[in-house]
């Protein structure tokens, strides 16, 4: 063997145990989720009544590579096939799938120290190694990442960050066709990482400097290769939006104009990237959903101040980025990625969510790397030491939350008291103890805080239905579809309350409504057939003739 590459695998092997480091502390920190069950949070709906990816046949494979509105608005087959791995190794044992999503995870850590070497070290960094080093632990411990790794439904987080980190590796490395291939399996695991196109050419302007500074000078001649090379990055890029957008109108998640002016849309982004730069520096009261409030309005003083601190910042990174080039390009790094999630193209019940910081908080442990390492004397290491143990411990409690639904849910109503997302799902819980007057409580409560719900008010309404009220339930399936036009739930479970009160012709309307939002719902086809068989009798039967098909529960929301 040649001397030269005996001294090469001796530097790798010198280079192992930082490598393992970050991997090991995401291990550490978050290693309490693998005693974690699912949650009634998309976990029920997606993984324990979901046979879709249960089992290797030629339907299932189908289902996961077909875009389709019931795989939740979003087009991710690695994820599903990744699941249905999962499931022939371990069942529907929860631990087997938070053990997979942590080692990602774990994996994602080790790649990304792998990225920051080469970066920090492109960029001038002295010491790069301690810097990657503790920008990797960084992002591994840090409790924001909690809810992508313990929400097992949230794999598509940890599974499209790492082919994404992946990608960027190969891309510093110039291998392009690893790149190019790794960005196709973020995609296909989640759909989030459809910017990296740009953050490539930020890459390339700094710290790489393959574009000048100068955009004056970007179209010259001597840089159109610089350019060609993302063509393919771009082009998978926009499919990947193409669908995204396709499947979020089609399900119904993503809301109009109508529902949210450009102003409004505006202000809650520039209130979300503000919001998750402060949840990065002080990771305090996470909550498993920061829910839209009821009347933005309440809202309006923090998203000026929230877009006023936003332009300042931009402004400062600008002047100073001659002299301080590494703060612009993890400012530009973090509007960039954060973007497709803040707000501006408005998908579910969420006004911010800790798992939409996986990607963008990269750049901020990118520049904590370099701040330590500019930082004079042990000290500053033994502060960066003791911040890192800081949030790892956070990180550790923070999984606790995720226990169960219950525990979910019960302490975030704790720590924040008009939480009505809460309380619709604990008044669930109740409801499938048999604890209706609690339920009912919860529900109202819920309605109490948000008038217009839909969730609750549909819940509320399946609630008075199982109770022999469903005469009481149609307002409340009413405001839920005003509130939610796209619920396919509320014309099934309408349908059914409907039918109970002998009123057949109008609950084959709701199940037909049904059925165009979702075509192979097998209870409302049946659903359908007993009603129109019901039409054809008289109008007024009791409940008890008028009951659909056994077995056809009404459908739940969030």
């Amino acid at each position: 063997m040649p001397w030269h590459a005996i001294s090469y695998n001796a530097s790798m092997l010198r280079r192992v145990p930082a490598f393992l480091a970050p991997a090991l502390a995401a291990l550490a920190a978050l290693w309490p989720c693998l005693g974690n069950g699912f949650v009634s949070w998309d976990d029920d709906r997606f993984i324990l009544r979901n046979p879709h990816f249960q089992g290797w046949t030629m339907e299932n494979l189908r289902w996961i590579l077909t875009p389709s509105w019931p795989q939740g608005g979003h087009y991710d087959p690695l994820t599903w096939l990744s699941f249905s791995l999962d499931w022939s190794i371990w069942g529907l044992d929860p631990f087997g799938f938070h053990l997979t999503s942590l080692l990602i995870h774990a994996a994602g850590a080790a790649v990304f120290y792998a990225v920051a070497r080469r970066l920090l070290a492109a960029a001038g960094a002295s010491r790069a190694e301690l810097s990657a080093l503790f920008a990797a632990v960084f992002f591994a411990v840090h409790p924001l990442r909690v809810e992508s790794v313990a929400w097992a439904t949230e794999r598509s987080d940890v599974l499209s960050g790492l082919f994404y980190l992946l990608t960027v590796l190969f891309y510093l490395d110039r291998k392009m066709r690893l790149s190019l291939a790794c960005f196709a399996a973020s995609l296909l695991s989640k759909s989030i990482g459809m910017t990296l196109p740009l953050v490539l050419v930020l890459l390339d302007l700094c710290p790489l400097g393959r574009l000048p500074a100068s955009p004056a000078r970007w179209l010259d001649k001597g840089y159109r290769a610089v350019w060609k090379e993302k063509l393919p990055f771009l082009l998978l890029a926009l499919a990947a939006a193409g669908v995204a957008a396709y499947l979020q109108l089609g399900s119904g998640a993503m809301r109009g104009l109508d529902s949210l002016s450009l102003l409004e849309r505006a202000g809650i982004a520039a209130y979300a990237m503000a919001f998750y730069v402060g949840k990065t520096v002080f990771p305090a009261s996470l909550l498993p959903l920061y829910p839209m409030p009821p009347d933005l309005g309440v809202l309006s003083w923090r998203m000026v101040l929230s877009a006023t601190t936003l332009a300042l910042v931009t402004t400062l990174a600008v002047m100073r980025a001659r002299s301080r080039p590494a703060f612009l390009a993890a400012w530009a790094f973090y509007i960039i990625t954060v973007l497709p999630v803040s707000g501006l193209a408005h998908t579910g019940p969420q006004l911010a969510a800790d798992r939409y910081t996986y990607l963008s908080c990269l750049g901020w442990a990118l520049l904590g790397g370099w701040a330590v390492a500019l930082l004079p004397g042990p000290k500053a290491w033994l502060a960066g030491s003791a911040w890192l143990l800081t949030l790892g411990s956070l990180a550790w409690s923070q999984c606790g939350v995720w226990k169960d639904t219950e525990t979910l849910w019960r302490t975030t109503a704790e720590k924040d008291p008009g939480h009505f997302v809460a309380r619709n799902f604990l008044a669930n819980i109740r409801a499938g103890q048999g604890r209706d007057r609690e339920a009912l409580e919860l529900y109202f409560q819920a309605l109490s805080l948000h008038p217009g719900y839909g969730s609750a008010h549909n819940n509320l309404g399946n609630l008075l239905v199982r109770s022999g009220r469903p005469e009481d339930s149609l307002p409340h399936y009413e405001a839920a579809l005003k509130a939610s036009p796209g619920h396919r739930a509320v014309h099934y479970n309408w349908g059914l309350a409907l039918m109970l009160l002998g009123r057949g012709s109008e609950a084959a309307g709701h199940f037909r409504e049904e059925l165009l939002l979702e075509p192979g719902h097998e209870p409302s086809k049946k659903a359908l057939e007993a009603a129109l068989r019901l039409k054809k009798r008289p109008e007024k039967k009791s409940p008890q003739e008028a009951k659909p098909p056994a077995g056809k529960n009404a459908q739940g929301g969030i």
